[in-house]
């Protein structure tokens, strides 16, 4: 592509910066999810342990009532064995009062525990709400910025690029600034470069199950156009070419000089429906421009299950561009 390396690098700072920022953001968000779910928890956890302690002071009570009622029973009863009847009642009688006590004891325990259980439960509520409005509203900020959207369509565009420009970047340095890496007419690169493109994109696509189109690009009866307009012309044209291909299509789509008057084009993560539609406004572009004096055939291969290798996918795609141009050119196929 036109793109210098200063320009890849500050458009994969960039994508790194606002990916970084999309993550940071739904991080937070799923923190206050985090944080909201625990405090629920933690809340079913605290009522649990209510209940079984409530049951507890209630079984409690419920056993010191049915001494008490025992005890005032034996009050009423004659006195028992070698006891005197007033030192049997002085011991029943402090023994109820005992429990008595404990009873109270009951009582004031288990408004402390309603109490507590009270505060706790409410505070807790109030902090998964709390941490729930803000996930919410974040969720929303994020959902409502339109300045910079981020959707999953476009995420997946970045991720492409940046690893497109990653994965130039882990080439061998020397062959990258190798003079036969591009056309010094049009900028573009040249065959090697596309090559070697074409060689790593297919195999990322295949690694990766992502989308992969091969598009071929000839100028129809060229060879004609330069006899009677000049080879000066001629270079015009492939330059203005050259130019509204990379226009056309994305930053980190490759465009290359393949060779004399013919283009190829790479569309990452991109179906055989949609490359066509955009090469086809390419196409009409190029008519529009040259007011038909210079028409186009393209022939497209899109990577699926039954594509065993790059080369049978660029067969693929020359064959599609061949049963254009036998159709009179100026138009475009998918294989």
């Amino acid at each position: 592509m036109r793109a210098s390396s200063e320009d890849s690098k500050a458009q994969q700072e960039k994508h790194v910066q606002r990916l970084t920022s999309w993550y940071r953001s739904n991080s937070k968000t799923a923190c206050g999810w985090l944080g909201m779910s625990l405090m629920l928890l933690l809340f079913l956890w605290i009522g649990q342990a209510y209940f079984v302690s409530l049951n507890q002071i209630h079984d409690s009570k419920t056993q010191a009532k049915n001494i008490l009622i025992h005890l005032s029973d034996r009050l009423a009863k004659p006195t028992v064995g070698s006891l005197s009847e007033e030192s049997y009642r002085k011991t029943i009688d402090e023994d109820r009062v005992g429990m008595e006590r404990i009873l109270t004891q009951f009582d004031a325990e288990l408004l402390l525990h309603n109490n507590q259980f009270l505060v706790i439960g409410i505070a807790s509520l109030f902090l998964a709400g709390y941490l729930g409005a803000l996930s919410v509203g974040k969720t929303k900020s994020n959902a409502d910025q339109t300045d910079d959207p981020m959707n999953e369509k476009e995420l997946e565009e970045i991720s492409a690029q940046a690893q497109l420009i990653n994965m130039r970047k882990a080439s061998d340095t020397h062959f990258l600034k190798s003079p036969l890496l591009f056309d010094s007419l049009t900028k573009l690169i040249s065959r090697n470069g596309f090559d070697w493109a074409f060689q790593q994109a297919f195999l990322r696509a295949k690694n990766m199950d992502t989308g992969l189109t091969l598009a071929l690009v000839d100028i129809d009866r060229f060879k004609k156009f330069n006899e009677d307009e000049g080879y000066d012309r001629g270079n015009h044209v492939l330059q203005s070419i050259a130019d509204i291909l990379t226009e056309g299509l994305r930053e980190y789509d490759v465009v290359a000089r393949y060779y004399g008057d013919a283009f190829a084009v790479i569309l990452f993560d991109e179906p055989a429906e949609a490359a066509l539609r955009v090469m086809e406004e390419i196409r009409k572009t190029i008519e529009v421009r040259f007011k038909r004096q210079i028409t186009v055939s393209m022939g497209l291969c899109a990577l699926n299950t039954t594509v065993d290798s790059q080369h049978e996918m660029h067969s693929r795609a020359s064959q599609a561009q061949m049963t254009v141009k036998n159709l009179g050119g100026d138009g475009a196929k998918v294989f």
